[in-house]
């Protein structure tokens, strides 16, 4: 199942959706609105559901994309829109590990605050799911996350802040805090089985105004409970407690998901069955009818899951805006790559044009390289975001399709058109990136795990190019090659 945004009669463009529910009879979809909506607004054209034989390649299902805020803490470090304050905090295992031990200089506070997401501090009415787990036996209590939370500073802290009992009784608390006044165990409720030591929990939280809501392993525990007057708090983001103590908390967080609420939820029916009627691929690819990629154009001539499509020359939208179009070369054979650069020998400093503006592209529009000193490329940022997953360097040795030798690598998940590529943005940004382990595979059935940021390196001195940045010789197969960059 896909989801499709439908611009103003412009291409239908795929957006990332999230089933939840699959395999039941009530599954639920959800995805990001790419255009607000007015108030007793009905808008029954901009969004479409491609089930069953339309859909021609893959979902994008990114929940980063979907949900305010998701961490499934699927990469071996943090996430940069972490914010430690202190204590020790580490992904271990594909979980987070809150080992917080005694706090160094707390003055007397009596809330511990370990991390929290630095981008949500303008949120008001939000719904936050997670997993926990409490590991350390001699814990009387274990922690849960705070919300509304408005001011990280120890002396000043200001949020809702969740306890559990461990073992007996069944209690757990909404314990708010303001400008570090302790509200105390305050708002109790009953979890529907007792908190247990090294027993995963799932947990939904909503917060609407002024009232909460709260779930223990789907079971309701708190009902749209009234905060008092003096404990409001009208926005915040989301953070996650310790408690200050020699036996510390040992906690483990995983698979969270912030979703922002509006004050009055629209109501959603499903319009009727259409047929679907792919863009004919004899059409596709032409000057006047550009495609979003190879890929696409390769896709839609599927029979039999072989294409229709041969090797060659077509039209590609590129630029920001994927509104203008240039030709390049199409390996249709391989699965529909896009030539998006090509470069040999010596070529001098390129870093603020390689693949971030369109240089010889006529060059692109033959398969192997012939020129030395030579290089070209187009715009491939919205292509590289919006349409690839996947690039993929190649000698430049065969006058059709793929070279003989070749590496590739799946993009990085976190990046933005307007940064992508880009050193224009300072050698501060760019040294600053955050770097993340990938799987380079090569045409040898090798592969080695490297890390990669959003901004390529190239290095001409031994014709050699890391793209993007590799830390070490990540691509030693095609030293002292011609090369050839495609995306997928």
């Amino acid at each position: 199942m896909q989801v499709y945004y439908h611009d103003n009669g412009r291409r239908p463009t795929q957006v990332h959706r999230v089933i939840k529910g699959l395999g039941t009879k009530s599954a639920t979809v959800l995805f990001r609105l790419q255009a607000s909506i007015s108030a007793l607004t009905v808008d029954s054209s901009s969004y479409s559901l491609v089930i069953g034989d339309a859909v021609r390649s893959s979902a994008m299902d990114d929940p980063s994309k979907v949900y305010a805020f998701y961490d499934d803490f699927s990469s071996s470090t943090m996430k940069k829109e972490w914010v430690k304050v202190w204590g020790q905090w580490s992904v271990q295992n594909g979980r987070l590990l809150g080992n917080t031990m005694k706090s160094k200089d707390v003055n007397n506070d009596n809330v511990e605050l370990g991390v929290y997401v630095k981008s949500g501090f303008h949120w008001k009415d939000v719904e936050v799911e997670l997993d926990l787990m409490e590991t350390n036996p001699l814990r009387r209590t274990a922690t849960g996350p705070f919300l509304r939370l408005s001011n990280v500073n120890p002396s000043k802290t200001t949020g809702w802040w969740l306890q559990y009992y461990t073992g007996a009784p069944n209690h757990c608390y909404l314990r708010p805090f303001f400008n570090n006044r302790d509200g105390g165990w305050k708002y109790g409720g009953r979890l529907p089985t007792a908190f247990t030591i090294s027993k995963w929990f799932h947990f939904k939280y909503r917060v609407i105004g002024n009232r909460f809501w709260q779930w223990a392993n789907d079971k309701l525990v708190h009902n749209n409970l009234k905060v008092d007057k003096q404990w409001e708090i009208l926005k915040g983001t989301v953070g996650l407690g310790c408690h200050r103590s020699t036996l510390n908390c040992k906690t483990l967080y995983d698979n969270i998901k912030i979703t922002l609420l509006v004050a009055t939820t629209p109501s959603v029916t499903l319009g009727m069955l259409q047929a679907f009627s792919p863009i004919k691929s004899a059409l596709l690819g032409q000057k006047k009818l550009p495609a979003d990629s190879c890929k696409q154009i390769h896709d839609a001539s599927l029979v039999n899951n072989k294409p229709r499509a041969k090797n060659g020359v077509y039209w590609i939208k590129i630029d920001l805006q994927g509104s203008a179009a240039v030709q390049t070369y199409c390996d249709m054979e391989n699965g529909g790559w896009t030539l998006v650069g090509k470069i040999s020998g010596r070529v001098g400093n390129i870093y603020n044009k390689w693949l971030v503006s369109n240089h010889n592209t006529a060059e692109l529009k033959a398969s192997n390289i012939t020129k030395r000193n030579q290089f070209a490329c187009l715009d491939a940022r919205s292509l590289a975001v919006e349409e690839a997953s996947t690039v993929l360097l190649s000698s430049g040795d065969k006058m059709n399709g793929l070279g003989s030798k070749w590496v590739m690598w799946r993009l990085p998940g976190d990046r933005e058109k307007a940064s992508f590529w880009d050193h224009s943005v300072g050698s501060s940004s760019v040294k600053a990136a955050v770097q993340t382990p990938v799987m380079v595979y090569a045409w040898n059935g090798q592969k080695k795990v490297r890390r990669q940021t959003a901004f390529p390196n190239v290095h001409m001195e031994h014709s050699f190019v890391t793209y993007p940045f590799f830390q070490g010789k990540a691509l030693d197969c095609l030293k002292n090659k011609r090369i050839r960059a495609l995306t997928n």
